[in-house]
């Protein structure tokens, strides 16, 4: 019953939002909306809400634990483990670790990625309040639950009291008493206190044991709540030209090491990580995780056979930031770039420039849309400082076609641009009421 309510609830709540067209406003609107529309399967909805939610409440970690739920739901873990190393890279609190998804999809158990997930809703006293999307979890993976601990104390025997006539006794707990009185009786037999169940926890040690960048799962250990772990497992692999610098919380520069005095509160995925012996008599090839300084900077991320690969993070001197995805010494796949002046980038990169989707911001004015080769090609949309915005197709970086141009007042105009120079004449209200006056329009160009 209690999930039947959960449930209509829900669905209430959604419909009140739009049963009159009305878009939703605030991140608890987009997350019913898409909580709606993952009860429905319609998971790129779902996906597109909370991301919606995200853009309003970016430090909220309920709406990325239900996106990871969505894309786990959907049979998409990459998306799942993207939207984690977001949310670390988001800086969102107490947010989940999810243990790290292997290369070959058919080894992929998605048990072990709910099993965080669950256990962080149960925290969060989140359970009841999800029963719907919980029991979709539960009818597909039962053993996703095997890491929440039982709630139910064992059952014990009430104890009962004998008496043959009136009499006043006291029974204390595990202590059988017997009172006479003028030859009367009276026998309270003894009581048992119910055993506690002890909350344990599961610590995985993950390190990229063959030099190549896969991560091997090494070794776990069970450890009580609350209570620190009581060893460490020696690393296996052949890390030469660097020492062991300790076991971390994750990849990125800014995990947190945990050490034998780290008190364990939630199941936990630990990575090995290695520092550079400095080396004046042969080069070092570096595979795993380095800090490296060079000459115009700081480098903090993976290595594959001495070069940049995998998730890293690149600190200029003139206090320029990327941090993301690199293959083979150059950006590429998704990360977010941050100039020192406060411009940034976040999207895809391929061979070092932007390429894919990603959005610019340049502090006032800002584009969203398709790049390639670094510039703006194909659908996007430029929003001006003064709050014009511009619609459609660019090309290398200047608006080209049809273009749909939007005035600060709301009246609006379709127009016709070549190489960012746009032409109209009939120019339209905020109703959509031709108002017969031409205006000006402004000459749009990224880069």
């Amino acid at each position: 019953m209690k999930k039947l309510i959960a449930l209509m609830i829900a669905f209430s709540v959604v419909l009140a939002l739009f049963a009159c067209g009305q878009k939703p406003k605030t991140a608890a609107d987009w997350l019913s909306l898409g909580e709606k529309y993952l009860l429905e399967l319609d998971y790129e909805q779902a996906i597109a809400a909370l991301d919606e939610a995200i853009k309003i409440e970016p430090k909220e970690p309920r709406i990325r634990v239900e996106k990871i739920i969505v894309y786990v739901l959907a049979d998409n873990p990459a998306g799942a483990q993207q939207t984690q190393q977001q949310a670390q890279n988001d800086d969102v609190p107490g947010f989940p670790i999810l243990p790290p998804i292997p290369d070959n999809p058919d080894e992929f158990e998605p048990e072990e990625l709910l099993r965080p997930v669950i256990d962080w809703l149960r925290d969060n006293r989140l359970i009841d309040t999800l029963a719907a999307i919980i029991d979709m979890i539960r009818q597909r993976w039962p053993n996703a639950f095997l890491a929440v601990s039982a709630t139910t104390m064992p059952e014990t025997t009430e104890a009962t009291t004998e008496l043959t006539t009136e009499t006043n006794t006291t029974a204390k707990p595990t202590t059988a008493t017997t009172t006479t009185t003028t030859g009367t009786t009276a026998t309270t037999k003894p009581t048992t206190a119910p055993a506690i169940a002890v909350r344990t926890y599961t610590v995985r040690f993950y390190e990229c044991v063959n030099n190549d960048g896969t991560l091997t799962q090494i070794a776990t250990r069970s450890v009580e709540a609350g209570k620190c772990l009581s060893d460490m497992p020696p690393t296996v692999g052949n890390h030469d030209g660097s020492e062991f610098a300790g076991w971390y919380t994750s990849q990125a520069a800014s995990a947190t090491t945990v050490t034998l005095s780290t008190p364990i509160t939630s199941d936990m995925t630990l990575y090995a990580k290695w520092k550079q012996i400095p080396v004046t008599t042969s080069k070092l090839i570096r595979n795993g995780y380095y800090e490296v300084q060079y000459s115009n900077g700081t480098y903090k991320g993976n290595f594959v056979n001495d070069k940049r690969h995998g998730y890293g993070e690149y600190y200029w001197n003139t206090g320029d930031v990327y941090k993301g995805n690199w293959a083979n010494d150059q950006k590429s796949g998704s990360g977010k770039m941050t100039w020192a002046n406060g411009t940034y980038y976040d999207g895809q990169y391929q061979n070092d420039v932007f390429s894919g989707y990603g959005v610019k911001d340049y502090g006032g004015m800002r584009y969203e849309g398709y790049w390639s080769n670094g510039k703006a090609n194909g659908q996007g949309i430029m929003i001006s400082s003064n709050g014009i915005t511009a619609e459609g197709n660019f090309t290398n970086g200047v608006l080209n076609g049809r273009i749909k141009v939007t005035f600060e007042d709301g009246g609006y105009s379709y127009a016709q641009y070549e190489n960012g120079i746009g032409e109209c004449n009939e120019v339209y209200d905020r109703y959509g009421n031709l108002t017969g006056e031409r205006k000006h329009l402004p000459y749009f160009t990224i880069n």
